[in-house]
């Protein structure tokens, strides 16, 4: 709102105002003529200091944050530049799909037991050891990267899968959560490609490696799924 000086107090008040807020001396009509003040004298040197002085404690929001932003980029770039392994508790995501997929032999075990216990424990034992040997050398063989041009994720001993992804084939990347990955502070990632989004959107249950999506990357925390979603995205856009 624009502002005057009092013509007797030499106070700042809106222009419009019919009497000070000071002093009460009328700023309209005729009885503000009997009244009569000088512009208060600004020190413009003074004013000069105070608006540098201002002027170096306001923080350079939009240019420190980009700077941020660009450091922030750098270094998941170099991050990611090399190969990377799953979370840890990735190992338990497996174990607990595979676990699922092959639940049928549960109730087998359990009604074993009744007619032949030392056996039907002794093979549970092993089935569970089998389970959690496979999650781990699942764990321990899959690998992802990224390099100037593509994706890559490695994984297998036996049936070796090398999956390249170019950026500029990369549509739309998807954080998903289920409540295993939630229990376990985990994240997927699926990647939608041109030709093949509705495949990509899917991408299986964590733990699965069969999932239709060549993008899809089970077991990683949230805060590298964050970071791989935004770095990806970043390098799909410069790709196009």
């Amino acid at each position: 709102m624009s502002k005057k000086y009092c013509i007797n107090c030499g106070g700042l008040v809106p222009v419009i105002a019919k009497y000070c807020s000071y002093c009460g001396a009328p700023q309209q009509g005729t009885e503000a003529g009997k009244f009569r003040a000088e512009d208060p004298t600004i020190d413009l040197g003074k004013v000069a200091v105070n608006d540098t002085v201002a002027d170096k404690k306001s923080p350079k929001k939009s240019g420190t944050h980009d700077v941020k932003s660009r450091q922030e980029k750098e270094v998941a770039w170099k991050k990611y530049n090399e190969k990377q392994r799953l979370s840890k508790n990735a190992i338990m995501a497996f174990f607990v799909a595979y676990i699922g997929k092959t639940s049928i032999l549960l109730p087998l075990f359990a009604i074993g037991i009744f007619f032949d216990p030392l056996i039907s424990s002794l093979g549970l034992v092993i089935y569970i050891f089998f389970v959690y040997l496979t999650a781990l050398v699942i764990y321990s063989t899959f690998y992802y990267w990224v390099d100037e041009h593509s994706f890559h994720k490695s994984s297998g001993i036996v049936h070796k899968q090398d999956v390249s992804i170019p950026y500029q084939q990369i549509q739309n990347v998807n954080i998903n959560r289920s409540l295993t990955d939630r229990t376990l502070g985990l994240s997927r990632i699926s990647i939608e490609t041109a030709g093949n989004n509705k495949e990509n959107g899917n991408g299986g249950s964590t733990g699965s490696l069969s999932a239709s999506s060549e993008g899809y990357l089970p077991g990683v925390d949230l805060q590298t799924a964050k970071e791989v979603h935004d770095l990806l995205l970043t390098r799909a856009d410069e790709a196009n």
